[in-house]
């Protein structure tokens, strides 16, 4: 909702449309603060119109026969989108602070499991109608992932000591088999 109020508010500032309305209400000798308040509030609608449209980008032919030879209603599809959406941003925070760890070792195992992260989410794109058997990996899973990437970066960015932070590298480790785990088990579901 701050982005769509911070979009509308460039909106009346830098639109020579709206500009030149708010000079034409003053030449009408027009109130300025209802003339204001309603252009903002159309240019609010229109930020909210945008964003939603944003939001939802258009279904390819090919991916909208894939969501149906799969069995999802619109409705399905529609909501199908939006947890995919919500997962691919939470993967898309999460990638970067797993490179962000020190040994060669653990570069090694990122990258493994960051590819395992990707296939797994491929995986749910491709079998749709599985969506819900994901539901620990997209709610509890990425979730605690993150929260344990976080941790160890805030860790090892204050220098705290060798122990606590191979702790915290156990419990990324442990998280990780999980998902290793789940992504199993998704693919012996999709077969």
């Amino acid at each position: 909702m701050k982005k769509i109020c911070k979009r509308a508010w460039d909106q009346v500032l830098y639109s020579p449309f709206n500009v030149f309305l708010i000079l034409a209400a003053w030449g009408l000798e027009l109130k300025f603060w209802p003339t204001l308040a309603s252009i903002l509030l159309v240019n609010f609608a229109i930020c909210y119109y945008l964003e939603a449209k944003k939001r939802a980008p258009r279904i390819s032919r090919k991916n909208y026969q894939h969501y149906k030879d799969h069995g999802l209603s619109d409705q399905d599809i529609h909501y199908f989108r939006q947890e995919m959406a919500a997962c691919l941003d939470q993967i898309e925070r999460i990638l970067p602070l797993m490179v962000t760890r020190d040994s060669r070792r653990y570069r090694a195992q990122d990258q493994v499991n960051s590819k395992q992260i990707k296939a797994y989410f491929h995986a749910i794109q491709q079998q749709p109608h599985l969506l819900a058997d994901s539901a620990d990996f997209r709610y509890q899973l990425l979730p605690h992932l993150e929260k344990e990437l976080r941790h160890y970066q805030a860790l090892d960015s204050a220098g705290e000591d060798a122990d606590e932070r191979a702790a915290s590298r156990d419990r990324l480790d442990q998280v990780n088999q999980e998902i290793k785990a789940s992504y199993q088990d998704f693919l012996k579901l999709s077969i």
